[in-house]
């Protein structure tokens, strides 16, 4: 398992998973939701589309449709919690990932690539 260092106050893309929006999320503190969710979990699940990571909200929260699912490029995730955050990412050594602002290509890839399965 690897460890995930996230820079001061990344930019970040979000996919609010209720209404499927993409939203930009520019310089999150510590207390953003994100950060939050992800300190309620003692581990949590992540991916990688070329060079961005994508990270699920790790909380679930009760939802109408529990078994529908969101492809991204050739990615399939599971939609269990409120959103899913996507960020940079480089990988700095073996088992360390540095996780930093999402660049404007990679937001426009998302875009146009995000549909429900």
């Amino acid at each position: 398992m690897a460890v995930i260092g996230f820079d001061f106050k990344p930019s970040a893309a979000c996919l609010v998973l209720e209404n499927m929006e993409l939203v930009w999320l520019h310089r999150m503190d510590d207390e953003h939701e994100f950060f939050q969710q992800l300190s309620r979990v003692d581990a949590f699940d992540y991916f990688f589309i070329d060079n961005i990571l994508v990270i699920p909200d790790p909380v679930p929260v009760a939802r109408e449709k529990w078994n529908r699912k969101i492809g991204i490029s050739n990615l399939e995730l599971e939609c269990e919690g409120k959103f899913i955050v996507f960020l940079n990412f480089r990988k700095v050594k073996k088992g360390f990932i540095f996780a930093d602002s999402l660049k404007l290509p990679q937001f426009q890839f998302l875009k146009g690539n995000i549909r429900w399965i």
